[in-house]
C-alpha cells in the first residue's frame, strides 16, 4: 500500500491533492503490468474500470475496415476508460487500449471511482479540466481527418501531442521521444509512406527539425505565421 502512495504521488497531476485524497486513492487502486504490444482491454469491454496510468505509454485507438487510427497517446498520470462524469452517466469508452511499451497501470472500479470524486472536489475539477481538454483535442482531429490535407493532419497531430507529452524551448515544441513513422500514419490516418514524404516536405518548408536521437522539433513562430489552417500552439 505504501508503495502504491508513494509512486502516486509522484504523479505531477496529483501534487497539490490531499494526503487523505491520496491514501484513499491508493487503498483502492490495483496495480497490473503490461507488456509492449499487450491489450488493456477492447472497445467497450472495460468491465466498469477506471484506469490510471502509472508509467509507459497507452494508445487509444479505433479500428475499421481493418483501419487502425490511434485516438490519443496517454502518458503517466493520464485517466483513460469508462470515467465516470456523474452518479448514473458514465463516460463510455468507444476505443481500444493498448500498450505502446511497457507499461504499469492502476486499475479502479468505476463505483470505487465515484465515490471518491464525490469526497474529493479538488479530484473532480482536474477530471473535468482534462476531459475538457480531451474534447477539444478529438473534435480538432476529427475536422483534420475529414477535410485536411497530409501535411495540415501531420502538423496539427504533432502540436496536439507536443502540447501534451513535449516541451516549450524559446519559440520551439520539442518532442523528446522518438515518434515511429507507423505510429504516425496511425494518429493521421495515412499510410507509412506518406508521413515520411510528408515529414520530408515540412522540414524543408522550415515546419520541424530533428534533434539528437530524431527527436522533432516544430517551429512554433513559423507555424503561426505561415500555417493559416494549422492549430495554434501555445505561446
Amino acid at each position: 500500500m505504501s508503495t502504491h502512495l508513494s509512486t502516486i504521488k509522484k504523479l505531477p497531476v496529483f501534487q497539490d491533492f490531499s494526503d487523505q485524497t491520496l491514501k484513499e486513492f491508493s487503498h483502492l487502486c490495483a496495480m497490473r503490468n503490461f507488456g509492449e504490444g499487450e491489450m488493456i482491454y477492447l472497445r467497450g469491454r472495460q468491465q466498469g474500470k477506471v484506469f490510471l496510468l502509472i508509467s509507459g505509454k497507452v494508445k487509444l485507438y479505433q479500428s475499421a475496415l481493418g483501419k487502425k487510427v490511434v485516438i490519443q497517446v496517454f502518458k503517466p498520470g493520464d485517466f483513460f476508460g469508462n470515467i465516470p462524469l456523474t452518479h448514473t452517466y458514465p463516460l463510455r469508452e468507444e476505443s481500444s487500449a493498448q500498450a505502446s511499451q511497457e507499461s504499469t497501470v492502476c486499475v479502479i472500479s468505476k463505483q470505487d471511482f465515484t465515490t471518491i470524486l464525490n469526497r474529493s472536489p479538488e479530484l473532480a475539477m482536474t477530471l473535468l479540466t482534462v476531459l475538457r481538454n480531451r474534447l477539444h483535442q478529438a473534435e480538432s482531429k476529427i475536422k483534420d481527418l475529414a477535410i485536411s490535407s497530409a501535411q495540415i493532419r501531420l502538423i496539427n497531430e504533432l502540436i496536439r501531442y507536443a502540447t501534451h507529452h513535449g516541451q516549450k524551448i524559446n519559440g520551439f515544441y520539442k518532442i523528446e521521444e522518438k515518434l515511429t513513422h507507423q505510429l504516425l500514419s496511425e494518429m493521421i490516418g495515412v499510410t507509412r509512406e506518406t508521413v515520411t514524404k510528408t515529414l520530408i516536405e515540412l522540414k524543408k518548408l522550415g515546419f520541424i527539425k530533428y534533434g539528437p536521437g530524431r527527436s522533432i522539433i516544430l517551429n512554433r513562430d513559423k507555424i503561426i505565421k505561415n500555417c493559416i489552417l494549422c492549430l495554434r500552439p501555445e505561446v
